[in-house]
Order: structure tokens, then sequence, then C-alpha cells
């Protein structure tokens, strides 16, 4: 087929200060360096985009192999990592036990993520959508949500042992826990977009009105019981296993507050309507929580079951949306979580969805319909037995997906994102924005140069790009930064023309240089040898579900010793 290029740019984010203790994320201080732990968010946000576009090759990648949470010694965490280990890192701590003993398999996480991504399993006949909403969420709160209680456990572990530095690199275990708990991208006051649990309490919170001063419940209440375990983790071991137990009472609220968002959504007869996509995402809230309500409702938690899980004979919350979210609240219930924690999802209250940053455009209106009254004691209809490996195995209805031609007309973006100016990078918009090439010395190709802050279509946020190349530097990071001129910062930091090594990764939705349809990417190392299935369709768009940016399909590349090459196919 052929092809020509348009040039290789090769994009590095300028290196963030030295981490360490006294670093704030969502309003706790961290006493211990744990930021490259928090950093894994950026993988997690990166997977999401790409299996909403069904680049499940790219995905999976990213989730075996891992990118930007790198540890002491050079190597790289995975999220897959989180789950693998568990078998060897968890056995023994209650909560692991009970999902291990639930789902038949230490590497229950796994499993699931796995079979999602790879349309195996209990997703051999589920439809692209529905696959990557589990994929993604089960990634989330399935794997992280268990690596979140493990370091509290290991925490209290340390501590009953009277070493609570046994951790790689000195960092304490309870630190690490909200390091995986908020991400890296929440900010300092947990005000920012998160990829990980502190950023689901918060959508969450917006849907049930579960707010308290400007802020979900959940994290408020949170953040409150961590610092006290950051305390205790170094001299009050005794008080430590009641707080880890309220605090895995509080992460299973967002869990089921996303189950009954979605038992609402997915139900066909409600005035949502119900789609592919909003089963998968039910199935992936309560996949989640199912082991814990099993402990104490196994009659629920068959109920609910039958309701979500794709290889069920039963429709799509077939029993109606009431019925199932009448059973989600009375599990909560058993589980010591009261209706009020839940609180009422608003859709139910005002007939129109309540808006979250994945809210996709043209939600239909929906038409109000009666509260559930979720009251513990309310009768428990009749639970149905979930079937095992059933050959009636509904199938998730499809979606229309961007045809991906040349001309498509560009989604209509979301409410809380500017429609970006689609850039087409070839060689007239190049020469006509007096972009400098800087010719690389390994034979790579060449390095292009951002220099025009006005011709970046950047988001909301007043700062672009910052170019750096290092030779020499290990490991770079993202940064919020004003745009300099390749001198500028060479100058600063003595960097030479070499590209031999760089992260060519742009993170965090400020960043955003979206490249038409036709033009691909590929990642190459040094030595020329192209990562198998790595090669990206890129779609125009601001819509999330339909379009992935270049700061996304940038996560591709290797972590060090790679470059990345724009091409046009002539003939697309």
């Amino acid at each position: 087929m052929k092809m020509f290029a348009l040039g290789i740019l090769v994009v590095a984010i300028a290196v963030l200060a030295d981490h360490g203790e006294g670093q704030t994320i969502a309003g706790y201080t961290f006493e211990s360096d744990v930021i490259d732990r928090a950093e894994i968010d950026l993988d997690m946000a990166d997977i999401s985009s790409l299996t909403d576009a069904s680049e499940f090759v790219g995905a999976k990648t990213l989730y075996e192999n891992g990118l930007n949470s790198v540890k002491a010694d050079g190597s790289i965490r995975t999220i897959r990592g989180l789950s693998t280990s568990a078998g060897t890192k968890m056995t023994g701590q209650p909560t692991f036990d009970t999902y291990e003993a639930y789902w038949g398999s230490p590497n229950y996480g796994d499993n699931f993520v796995i079979q999602a991504l790879d349309g195996t399993g209990m997703f051999a006949a589920a439809s692209n959508i529905f696959r990557a909403e589990c994929a993604t969420k089960g990634a989330q709160y399935q794997i992280v949500w268990m690596y979140v209680i493990h370091e509290l456990e290991d925490g209290r572990n340390d501590c009953l042992a009277g070493d609570i530095n046994d951790n790689i690199g000195g960092v304490q275990a309870v630190d690490e826990g909200w390091a995986f708990y908020t991400g890296s991208l929440v900010g300092e006051l947990g005000t920012e977009a998160g990829q990980l649990l502190w950023g689901l309490a918060e959508k969450r919170a917006t849907n049930f009105d579960t707010i308290t001063d400007g802020k979900a419940t959940v994290n408020t209440r949170l953040l409150e019981l961590w610092k006290k375990l950051q305390a205790s983790s170094q001299s009050d071991c005794a008080n430590m296993r009641e707080d880890i137990d309220e605090v895995i009472r509080l992460l299973l609220i967002p869990l089921y507050q996303g189950a009954l968002r979605y038992a609402y959504r997915a139900d066909p007869a409600s005035g949502f309507g119900g789609g592919s996509k909003e089963w998968g995402e039910g199935w992936a809230f309560v996949a989640a929580l199912l082991p814990m309500a099993a402990r104490e409702s196994p009659d629920d938690v068959a109920y609910i079951r039958s309701n979500f899980d794709p290889e069920s004979t039963n429709a799509p919350v077939g029993d109606g949306y009431e019925a199932v979210m009448d059973r989600l609240y009375s599990s909560a219930a058993k589980l010591g979580i009261s209706a009020e924690e839940l609180g009422t999802l608003g859709e139910l209250n005002t007939g129109t969805p309540t808006p979250t940053p994945s809210d996709s455009p043209g939600t239909p209106t929906l038409t109000p319909t009666p509260v559930p009254s979720g009251s513990p004691g309310m009768p428990t209809p009749t639970p149905t037995p979930t079937p095992s490996d059933s050959p009636g195995t509904a199938t998730p209805t499809p979606t229309p997906v961007p045809s991906g031609s040349p001309g498509t007309p560009t989604p209509t973006p979301t409410p809380s994102e500017p429609t970006p100016t689609p850039v087409c990078i070839d060689a007239e918009w190049i020469e006509a924005r007096g972009l400098e090439k800087v010719h690389a010395s390994d034979g790579v190709g060449e390095l292009l140069c951002i220099t025009g802050l006005e011709e970046l279509p950047c988001g909301t946020r007043d700062h672009v790009l910052e170019v750096t190349v290092d030779a020499g530097a290990a490991r770079m990071r993202s940064a919020s930064s004003t745009l300099r001129t390749y001198e500028e910062v060479c100058a600063e930091r003595e960097c030479t023309t070499k590209v031999g090594r760089f992260n060519g990764v742009l993170h965090g939705d400020a960043h955003k240089l979206p490249i038409q349809d036709g033009h691909r990417v590929t990642t190459v190392s040094r030595r020329g040898t192209v990562w198998s299935g790595l090669e990206n369709r890129i779609v125009v768009g601001a819509q999330k579900l339909e379009s992935v940016y270049v700061n996304r399909a940038m996560t591709y590349l290797q972590r060090r010793n790679s470059a990345m090459h724009l091409s046009k196919d002539a003939d697309a």
C-alpha cells in the first residue's frame, strides 16, 4: 500500500520536580515517595480510550506491559501485575480471600479483563462496546480496587511486625494505598477528573447527590480515615483493623451506586431505553461487588447476577429495574450500607440523566419514573439461579461505530469539553506554520519541534506542549508547562539532538492534538522493530466513544528507545 512519510514526531514532556515525601494528592500529604504508584492511572486513562475505540490489541499490550508507572529499579509496574501477583501477596487477607473463593481463582481480576479484551469466555458473544466497558472497569474496580485494600492490609501487617519500612524504597504501604486510590491526575485538591477510585466516587456522588462540602461524601470520609491510618501505621496498630474495615465498607458504596445507575439504564423498559454499553457497565459494577454481597445475601446475589451476567439466559435487567434496584439496596443494607449513604439516582426524580464526564451527547430525555423505596425491609423477590455456560447466551446489541472513512463529520463533543480544531499534519501544514525540523543523529528520522501556541487546540487550559529531548534521561514525566522552543529547552537542560531515550507520551486532557482519519500511528524502536498489533487508526472527534486523540495513541510507544512515525495512506 502506497505510503508517504510526513515525518517523525518526537514529543517528550518536561520532567517533573523530584517526587518525595511532602507531596499532596487530593488533600492527603504523603510521608514517602509513592507517586510512581499513582501514575498507573495514566495507563488506565489510555486503556480506557483504546478500548472505547475497540483497539483491544493495543489496550491489551498496555495492560500487560505498562508504560507510566516506573519502579525505583527502572522496571515498569503493570495493571495486570497487580492481579497476577495477588495469590502471592494477598492470600490470608480477608477481602481478597472472599473474592478468590467466589470466583475460584486468585487471578480473578486478570481473568475478567483478559477475557473482555480477547472476546473469550463469558465475553465470547459480547459486542465490542460491552467488552470495552468490562475491560476498563474490570481493571479499575476489581484489580486496582483490591490492590488499594491490599496496601492497607500490608501496612497493618508491617505495623504489627514492627517494621513500618517493609516496602521497596522505604515507601509506607498506607501512602501507597492512597496513591492507587486517587491516581496522579486528580490534583493536589482532588478537583481534577480521575481515572481510578477517587474519580468514580466523585461521578457517582453527582448522580446520587451524596456530596459533602463539594466533594463526594465517600471521598471526604475516606480522606479522614486514610490520614488516621497513616498515623496509626507508625505507632497504633491495634486501631487499624477497625478503620480498614470501614474503608472497605465505604469503597463498596460507589460500586453499588454504579450498579444501581446501570440497572436503570440497562433496562429496555426504562425511560433510558437500555443498550449494550449500559448493560456492559452494569455487569462491570455488579461483578465487582458480587463476592462481598454473597457473604451476607447469597439469594440477592443470585437474583442480581442473573439480570446482568452475559451468560445468563435472562435478558438484560429482565426482571425490571425497580425489582433489581430493590435487591441492590437490600444487599447493600446487609453489608451495613444504608439507603441514605447510597442516595437516590437523580434520573429517577427528574427524568433527566445526571451528567457525568462519561455521558455521551445525544442521550435521550428520560420519562419520569417512580423511585424504588430501597427500604431494607421490603419483600424480597424470588431469586433466579444463574445458569452456567448456558447455550442460550444473550448477545449484547451492537452499537454503531464511526465509519472511519475520510470526510466523516466530526462527532458532536461532550458538553464538558470544547470542540478541538482538527489538525491535518501534512507537508503544507508543517510549512505554513514554520515548524522547525531538527534531524536526529541515530537515523530514525526527524524531530518536529512545535513552536506555535496558537496553532494547537489544547482544550481549556492555558498551557501546551514543552518539547524536550534528553538522550541521557532514564525517565520522562508529564508536566503542565508553557510552550517553548526546542533551543530554549535544550539550553536549559543541556540536551543533545539525539533521541535515543525519551518518552513520547502526552498526558492529560489539556494536550489534545487530533489527527484526521487516514493518518496512522506506529511505534518503532531504535533497532527498527515494530511492535506487532500497535498500528492504530485515528478518528477525529471530541466524543470519547468515537475518537482517540494522539495523546492516547502515543501511549503505544515503548518506554525507552522509541520513535513515533506519523504517515498517511495515500489510498485511504
